[in-house]
């Protein structure tokens, strides 16, 4: 079977271009991963919390003898920006803290942004 690229439509724009913020524990997984990683990649993002668990590689089941079933890799994915992924290693916060605290210190940053932005333009936010 050939390789399947699955590519978004850069054409479409964003529909959102100010900063984000994506929070993470060792419980982030595949999907999840994807999302923080490509946005951090891209520099879209600020990942604050625990590095991830590692699950880049998309898997099918397989039944084995005996009532047996094994999980497989099927497909690689990677990230232009970068040449790779995030399989085996997880995602590395930009922000390391425990999951429990992720939440309150990506508040605290953002309220420090917020405050920055409306000293330097009073009548609007600038997002950064």
């Amino acid at each position: 079977m050939p390789p399947q690229d699955y590519v978004s439509d850069p054409s479409l724009g964003l529909s959102y271009e100010g900063p984000l913020t994506i929070l993470t524990s060792t419980r982030t997984f595949s999907g999840g991963e994807d999302l923080a990683y490509v946005h951090q990649a891209l520099g879209r993002a600020r990942i604050v919390g625990e590095r991830t668990g590692g699950g880049a590689h998309p898997v099918e089941h397989f039944a084995l003898p005996g009532g047996y079933r094994c999980q497989i890799p099927v497909a690689r994915s990677v990230i232009a920006a970068t040449g790779s992924n995030w399989e085996g290693t997880g995602v590395t916060p930009d922000i390391v803290c425990d999951a429990e605290e992720a939440l309150e210190q990506a508040l605290a940053r953002i309220a420090g942004v917020v405050q920055a932005d409306r000293r330097s333009t009073p009548a609007t936010l600038t997002a950064r």
